[in-house]
């Protein structure tokens, strides 16, 4: 019974691991931008690498404070092609995640649809350029929507993450260290994964 398990762990002098309630904005939206029109229509696999990727910005709670995911999802595929971990949220974690994305690509991705939520990181002019150059066409959710709502796998790869590694990171370099790990095997033990 319950009374029991907590009579004994009481007597051990170890408790339970409640993840705690915390919610940090990740989406911080610049209303200056222009939003453009909805390449995707909800068909994020649309049969083919490349074609759509989904990208979004997560946060962890780990012994030395908050730390940040971006990754990139190639929604045919399933996998993670793209994602970097920070301390911050700025624009350098998005432009890391997308050099990323593209070389593990070989560079042929003219014509890929970036789909991230409305957050000014994903609109700033260095992540447009990096786009740009490259001919990917980028696409915004709408405001109040976030991708791990609109994209459900993304939502399961954040949860997994946040629960699997950053709730017992101590410090940053053991929480990369961790998400590497956990990327290798979302990208290659699942199930659902493919190129």
């Amino acid at each position: 019974s319950r009374n029991t398990i907590a009579k004994y762990m009481k007597r051990l002098g170890i408790q339970g691991i409640s993840p705690k309630l915390f919610k940090t904005i990740t989406t911080i939206s610049d209303s200056k931008v222009t939003h453009r029109e909805d390449l995707v229509n909800r068909n994020f696999d649309m049969g083919a690498l490349n074609m759509v990727w989904t990208s979004d910005i997560t946060y962890m709670k780990i012994g030395t404070g908050t730390a940040y995911l971006c990754s990139i999802r190639d929604e045919h595929s399933g996998r993670v092609i793209g994602y970097s971990v920070a301390d911050h949220m700025r624009t350098e974690m998005v432009l890391e995640a997308l050099y990323e994305a593209i070389k593990t690509r070989h560079g042929k991705v003219q014509g890929t649809i970036f789909h991230t939520d409305q957050g000014k990181q994903f609109e700033d002019h260095r992540a447009r350029a990096l786009l740009d150059a490259n001919q990917i066409a980028s696409l915004m959710g709408r405001t109040g929507s976030t991708m791990t709502t609109q994209v459900p796998n993304l939502s399961g790869l954040f949860l997994s993450t946040n629960i699997s590694i950053g709730m017992f990171s101590s410090d940053m370099e053991e929480l990369k260290s961790g998400i590497r790990w956990y990327m290798e095997y979302y990208n290659t033990k699942r199930r659902y994964s493919k190129d």
